[in-house]
Order: C-alpha cells, then sequence, then structure tokens
C-alpha cells in the first residue's frame, strides 16, 4: 500500500534529502506522536537548513535545539 503520514517511511523520506550524501552520521532516529526526531550533534549547519529548506517546500518544519532535529508537519506544535 501507500505510506501514509504517520509511517516510518513518509518521515524518512522527508529527511532523505539532507541525509543522502551526508558524510556524518545520525546518533539516533526515533518518531513519536509529535514527529521524527534526529539527533545529529556532528551535522555542519549547511545540511541541517538543507533539511530544513527541502521541509518547508513540502509542508513541514524542523526545529533544532543543540543538534536535535525535531521534524514535525507545519501548523501541529512539537515540543
Amino acid at each position: 500500500g501507500e505510506p501514509g503520514p504517520t509511517d516510518l517511511e513518509t518521515w524518512l523520506d522527508l529527511a532523505a534529502a539532507a541525509w543522502a550524501g551526508q558524510p556524518t552520521p545520525l546518533d539516533s532516529v526515533r518518531l513519536d506522536a509529535q514527529g521524527l526526531t534526529l539527533v545529529a550533534t556532528s551535522w555542519p549547519p549547511d545540511r541541517v537548513q538543507g533539511l530544513q529548506d527541502h521541509a518547508r517546500r513540502h509542508g513541514w518544519q524542523v526545529r533544532v535545539d543543540s543538534g536535535v532535529l525535531r521534524v514535525s508537519k507545519s501548523g501541529v506544535a512539537s515540543p
């Protein structure tokens, strides 16, 4: 079937644009009711910005706090 908005595949597909070609791995990935959390403490700022820009174009948002990237659907509050 088709992946829906709550499926891990949908979230990872969104993150793949910034993740692909990234030489520095993620520390962890977690999906919960609020969204996708990527712990990317070693990612350079241009990769983080790339993910934010890509997400925004597709109706998503990425909040950044000390290397923790919180991806959620725009208009949905994330802690």
